[in-house]
């Protein structure tokens, strides 16, 4: 059986071409309509809202709300403009919703520049939404631009200046009038926004094998607190905390693999391996050396400065086995003359305590000395000896996380704002 087959010719298929742009038209016409439709219906409820409020404050009294007509005050004056520049959506398929403008002051090329952002309000039509697009080197509600908030927080941490002196630089450079609460919400506004970044400093420090630990005091709201440190090759992170005890090192050392730990002599030190399995700890020559040297000091005698001198050379040799053994050597050979002396019986107990943790970078071939964490902290030291204290809690948090990124981006030759700011 022979099957039949209808031939289609040019004007069916022009006919099939129309029918399809014809419901094209009808779906576009749909979503044009109800989107006016929905734009009308949230418009009306604003306006009921807006309305309904305007009553119900009438209905509170004959009392008027605001400033006096012809009074002073009312606001801000926006500043005079010297550039346009007109700010568009990246979509197509919209239609304009309006526009407004907004003064931002800002420095560019090193003179301050009052910028006037003509922004275009549009309805995306693949989103079903009213937006605006974002203004490039402009953070939302702020009234300055990121070159002047990147500039006053390089004079806060960099040069660790208080308010007061980054106000006044800023007024001196620029002529621009910036209030120090004005600059102490730039500090928090980037150390919010820096939080992804110290986050991924903490986990590169958290994989170093010999990890550097200090602490020192800072003071927060009129009560002494306490900066922690742990410094790698690579990192340095700093952390608040309200003690100076096992806890705060917990937290502090939280999520690291283990290796070395490098640290003074502070008691709380000795947890580490109870924290951390398997952890080899060296303590701080030059700390032990200021020790001995305190012990002689007080004891006085000849006997006492050849002891110090002796050990003080066990640190010449090569070997750690071969350094603890003369250790105990020597304390047994000037056993009589240390237990006749309390600072020398002082100094051998801590010998002996610490005998295992006092020669490791023999044979780990690290520094045996904790001058890194040290270093990194001497920073933050100057600054609170500047900005004498934080006011709040939040404040010292918020610059522990600005002191951490910029000190590691700094150690790897790297703008420390970059990405943030």
């Amino acid at each position: 059986m022979l099957s039949s087959t209808v031939p289609i010719t040019g004007r069916k298929v022009t006919g099939m071409l129309w029918t399809v742009l014809l419901l094209l038209n009808l779906v576009w016409l749909c979503l044009f309509a109800f989107s006016r439709l929905r734009l009308r219906l949230t418009y009306n409820c604003h306006v009921a809202v807006r309305g309904w409020r305007r009553r119900r404050s009438e209905r509170r009294g004959g009392a008027r709300r605001g400033k006096r007509p012809g009074g002073g005050g009312g606001g801000r004056l926006s500043p005079e403009f010297d550039l346009v520049v007109e700010v568009w959506p990246r979509c197509h398929l919209t239609w304009s919703r309006g526009t407004y403008t907004r003064t931002v002051t800002d420095v560019l090329d090193g003179r301050p520049v009052n910028v006037l952002y003509v922004v275009h309000r549009r309805f995306f039509l693949l989103c079903w939404r009213e937006a605006e697009p974002r203004i490039e080197g402009v953070m939302p509600g702020h009234r300055f631009g990121n070159n002047l908030i990147r500039y006053a927080n390089n004079l806060r941490v960099k040069e660790k200046l208080p308010y007061q002196s980054v106000r006044s630089i800023i007024k001196d450079t620029y002529r621009v009038e910036v209030t120090s609460q004005t600059i102490h919400n730039w500090c928090m506004k980037a150390a919010d926004l820096s939080k992804p970044v110290y986050e991924d400093i903490n986990r590169l420090a958290n994989q170093g094998q010999v990890l550097h630990l200090d602490e020192t005091g800072m003071p927060v709201d009129g009560s002494n607190q306490w900066l922690w440190v742990k410094v790698t090759r690579e990192a340095t992170v700093y952390k608040v905390y309200g003690n100076r005890g096992s806890e705060a090192l917990k937290d502090l050392i939280e999520g690291w693999r283990g290796g070395t730990a490098v640290s003074d002599f502070y008691p709380t030190y000795s947890v580490l391996k109870r924290l951390v399995k398997g952890v080899r700890q060296q303590r701080s020559i030059p700390h032990l050396f200021r020790l001995v040297d305190k012990a002689v000091e007080e004891a006085g005698s000849p006997e006492a400065e050849e002891i110090a001198q002796k050990a003080k050379g066990l640190f010449k040799l090569k070997s750690a086995e071969e350094a603890k053994q003369k250790l105990e050597c020597l304390l047994e050979r000037h056993d009589k003359t240390i237990k006749s002396s309390k600072p020398l019986r002082r100094l051998a107990k801590t010998l002996r305590r610490h005998r295992d943790q006092l020669f490791t970078h023999m044979d780990l071939g690290i520094d045996g000395t904790n001058n890194l964490a040290e270093r990194e902290i001497r920073p933050f030291v100057v600054f609170r000896k500047r900005a004498q204290c934080f006011r709040s809690w939040a404040s010292a948090e918020a610059h522990a996380r600005l002191f951490t990124v910029w000190r590691t981006r700094l150690r790897n030759g790297q703008p420390w704002l970059a990405g943030i700011l």
